[in-house]
């Protein structure tokens, strides 16, 4: 059966999948990212985990990797996150090397949004934008199934939006970017120094999750809090419901996509910060016209997006390319 070699290398783990044309897995392999080795040692447990799940009829490899990434050379433009070093290595030409069949490289933000598109919760979307919450704010621009990169593959940085002109500096060097006040880790903060400042009376809930440091909160606690009932814990994502609708509005306006889908972590609770934000937006944070035609999802592949992003990646430049109809 053709097949193509998914690959999603992250700071902390690796994934490669063998991934059909319909997105299925067919079979997988991960193993720790071996950051502390340096670059080679990384960049062999690739190779070493591309061969392990290839079969003779594997006709290309993608990878996605943190980081901005020339799509068209498979090579860093700047640092990879969280990986020092790799930005030396040609990440598509070793891979290549190695494997012996064409490879493909790109950012894992614009990869997990290539994944929901094509089979997640934006399938069928015709523009999708993906923004994925957590320790800052990634994401990807997904037209006409195709990854939109802009004019020097950074197309998709929705956590440096400005949404405070006046605001704090980000580690960027931009002033209010949104990262700053709709990531999880801004809600983090935002619960760490609601709770420092009160007087005790009413956070019992998150004081118990936290186990007494306030040092410990986090968005997830928060939400968890929320979901029994706290009313201290549901005060803050109104709260943080604000910023994170003035970010999102910025991008319906600008994009007027038909889906955004939102990841990471506090994807899981958008049960309960989807109504609080589609409130903010209804409220004239969006142009209504806009907001209209655009449905605001959670993430659906998990863990799997990389992978499954990166497979599509590769099946996609096949197909530019004519191989795939040589298959």
């Amino acid at each position: 059966m053709a097949n193509v070699i998914g690959i999603d290398l992250g700071g902390t783990n690796i994934l490669a999948a063998r991934v059909d044309e319909d997105g299925r897995i067919l079979a997988r392999q991960s193993r720790s990212t071996p950051v502390s080795e340096g670059a080679e040692r990384v960049a062999a447990a690739l190779a070493a985990l591309g061969a392990a799940v290839r079969d003779e009829e594997s006709a290309a490899v993608g990878v996605v990797s943190p980081g901005m990434i020339d799509a068209e050379r498979g090579v860093f433009v700047g640092e990879a996150c969280n990986i020092p070093g790799m930005e030396k290595v040609p990440l598509a030409g070793h891979l290549a090397e190695a494997l012996g069949v064409p490879a493909f490289a790109e950012n894992d933000g614009n990869g997990a949004a290539l994944a929901e598109n094509w089979i997640g919760a934006a399938r069928g979307a015709k523009i999708c934008v993906m923004l994925t919450l957590g320790t800052g704010i990634g994401g990807g621009v997904i037209t006409a199934g195709r990854i939109y990169h802009g004019a020097g593959y950074c197309a998709g940085e929705f956590g440096h939006l400005s949404i405070d002109y006046r605001g704090g500096k980000c580690s960027c060097g931009g002033t209010g970017c949104a990262e700053l006040y709709a990531s999880a880790d801004a809600l983090a903060r935002l619960a760490q120094g609601a709770v420092a400042a009160s007087d005790g009376s009413g956070i019992e809930k998150l004081i118990e999750l936290c186990r007494g440091d306030v040092r410990n909160l986090s968005a997830k606690m928060v939400c968890e809090a929320a979901r029994a009932g706290d009313g201290f814990a549901s005060g803050l994502l109104d709260q943080f419901a604000k910023p994170l609708a003035a970010t999102l509005a910025s991008v319906i306006n600008a994009y007027n996509p038909d889906c955004i889908v939102l990841g990471g972590g506090l994807s899981l609770s958008w049960d309960l910060l989807g109504p609080r934000v589609e409130r903010e937006l209804a409220a004239g944070r969006a142009l209504p016209a806009a907001l209209a035609g655009c449905r605001l999802v959670p993430a659906k592949l998990g863990d799997e997006a990389g992978v499954i992003g990166a497979a599509r990646l590769a099946w996609n430049r096949l197909k530019a390319s004519g191989i795939s109809r040589r298959l």
